[in-house]
């Protein structure tokens, strides 16, 4: 069995074909009815967790979970989580193996493929690495689908004989993309793509969060962003309160025990947010998406009032300032809400891979898509000057042309007795190739020395799943070399590979990761004369507190109370202003911690 997976910033969807129709998978353990939040953690006792538990996680133990990875796929960030190093793919893995496990539960069969969704935008770099994540998941990853499109084939597959030009506005946790496409007698036709990826949900709520933190800091003096846990437990409150703010005009934001005041009472913050306060807030960053809607539609010269039907996908079109500036674009009339906006992308993943088993006929529907980038190698040519210049960018496959496409163009040798041709592969459009990214590189070797301008062929063959197969020919030699361009460094090579499945193997099979230490316990030594301290008062009062809560602890965060404790008096006697004051932060946020 093939399943369709929709790996997403802020959530991840699941859903196979059955029955003749797409039909999402609900009962994943972590997840609200198929919606497992992305998140990986290990427990305070080295156990993996996957999605909700791992979300509240986020708050009781920073330093053990991690939301988002979705945004470092491709990069070479290594992430550091239970003082242990993974890298992006490593992270996503874990959550498309819990995925793949849950499902298999769910439909009592062993399910060895997939159909993984990415943003139009992802350059090839992050495909490889979504590719290489749900290669060490244990997957076969038999296609890549873009979001935006998998979207149309969902709602395609519901209206065979709908003819409509259609304009997809997918704006996701993490990423945004605009893709403009025809729908006629089942064939999907992608004509242009384009898109944002560092704008989303993910990008409201730090605008929602740095807003109620000035807020939190101008009526309480608390600075949320003061310790990892605090800064988290804003986060997640500033998420609530925007998904609220979806379907009520106001909500109460209300943050307890962040504080303890001189007099020893617990510092709470409370306030009324509106949603023209939240509006106001993101209006400049759902206004600048006007920018992709007119470049999709000026790439093939189409006015928005050429747009017979508007699609909005991704879990942020819920915001109601979202769908009012869409409607302004297009109109009312246009926008369609036919499918879950939270659902589309999924369901279309699965559709591809009912038609990949053969569970649907492939002439149901049949999709073609544009390349979101530009594609060419770097080559040698003469400037006005009949000088020789390297390094220039020479395109073989333009951005928002057609795929899957093949490219052919003839090159020369550039030297006398050249005996190899190294092929460097960017994507980008910029003249020079080093201003762009780097997709790989290999050398044809084996050239007679000959003089220069010798011919040479490049080929490119990319396809729909965003894979480039690139070919050097010197024909006259009868030499060729073939590749399948891979993501330079940040690619995973089949040693690397058997070395991080055989990792996460472990984790899989319940070898827990850097278990929390429990901490002797230690009695706090007889309290000293330091009652004339200038900070007597303040910190007298949060270390009552303290004590108050130690009988209610448990022994490892007890042990950490008393030993705050300890250095404060220690630091009062000695009349250390500046130890006073970290140890009254420190301790200040060890009781929040423990709220």
């Amino acid at each position: 069995m093939i399943i369709g997976i929709d790996l997403g910033t802020t959530t991840s969807e699941a859903s196979i074909f059955q029955n003749g129709r797409p039909v999402r998978v609900r009962q994943i353990s972590g997840a609200t009815h198929g919606f497992l939040p992305s998140v990986v953690g290990f427990g305070p006792d080295g156990a993996l967790c996957v999605g909700s538990s791992a979300n509240n996680m986020l708050i009781q133990h920073p330093d053990r979970a991690i939301a988002e990875v979705k945004r470092l796929m491709g990069t070479d960030v290594i992430v550091d989580l239970a003082g242990e190093s993974f890298t992006p793919q490593e992270i996503s893995a874990l959550i498309l193996r819990h995925i793949k496990q849950e499902a298999e539960r769910v439909v009592g069969e062993p399910i060895t493929e997939a159909v993984i969704t990415v943003p139009a935008q992802f350059t090839n770099v992050e495909r490889q690495a979504t590719r290489d994540a749900g290669e060490l998941a244990g997957f076969v990853v038999r296609r890549l689908i873009n979001e935006p499109t998998a979207a149309a084939l969902a709602y395609g597959l519901e209206r065979p004989g709908v003819e409509a030009r259609i304009l997809v506005y997918d704006l996701g946790g993490g990423t945004l993309d605009v893709t403009l496409l025809e729908l006629s007698e089942g064939v999907i036709d992608v004509l242009s793509s384009t898109g944002n990826t560092r704008l989303g949900g993910k990008t409201f709520d730090e605008r929602l969060e740095n807003f109620l933190r000035a807020k939190c800091i101008e009526q309480t003096g608390v600075d949320m962003h003061s310790s990892p846990k605090k800064k988290q437990t804003l986060k997640s409150e500033a998420r609530r309160a925007k998904e609220e703010l979806s379907t009520d005009v106001r909500t109460v934001v209300s943050l307890d025990n962040i504080g303890v005041t001189p007099s020893g009472d617990p510092i709470s913050f409370a306030y009324t947010l509106s949603r023209a306060a939240f509006e106001a807030q993101i209006d400049d960053l759902v206004s600048s998406t006007r920018e992709q809607i007119d470049e999709a539609l000026r790439a093939k010269g189409i006015a928005s009032s050429q747009v017979d039907t508007v699609l909005l996908v991704g879990g942020s079109t819920r915001i109601p300032l979202v769908r009012q500036f869409v409607e302004s674009c297009f109109g009312a009339n246009v926008l369609r809400f036919d499918i879950d906006p939270d659902e589309a992308v999924t369901l279309g993943a699965a559709v591809l891979a009912g038609i990949e088993q053969q569970s649907l006929d492939p002439t149901t529907l049949v999709i073609t898509d544009v390349a979101p980038h530009t594609l060419g190698v770097a080559v040698t040519r003469d400037n006005e000057r009949g000088e020789a210049v390297d390094g220039l960018f020479d395109v073989l496959i333009s951005k928002q042309s057609t795929i899957p496409r093949t490219a052919t163009k003839m090159y020369q040798t550039a030297h006398d007795g050249q005996s190899s041709v190294r092929v460097q592969v960017y994507q980008g459009d910029a003249p020079i190739a080093a201003d762009n990214q780097p997709v790989g590189e290999f050398v044809l070797d084996g050239l007679p020395p000959v003089a220069a301008g010798a011919p040479l062929e490049i080929e490119f063959s990319y396809n729909l799943s965003g894979e480039l197969d690139v070919v050097a020919r010197a024909k006259q030699w009868s030499l060729e070399k073939r590749v399948t361009m891979r993501a330079s460094s940040r690619h995973l090579s089949s040693v690397d590979k058997i070395a991080s499945r055989k990792r996460l193997e472990a984790i899989w099979n319940g070898v827990p990761v850097n278990p929390v230490q429990p901490v002797a316990s230690d009695v706090p030594p007889e309290e000293p004369k330091w009652r004339t301290s200038r900070q007597y008062s303040r910190v007298a009062a949060l270390m009552a507190h303290a004590e108050r809560r130690l009988p209610t602890l448990a022994e490892a965060p007890a042990a950490r109370v008393a030993t705050l404790i300890r250095s404060m008096r220690a630091a009062l006697a000695r009349d250390d202003e500046s130890a006073v004051d970290a140890d009254e932060r420190a301790l200040t946020d060890v009781l929040f911690d423990l709220s």
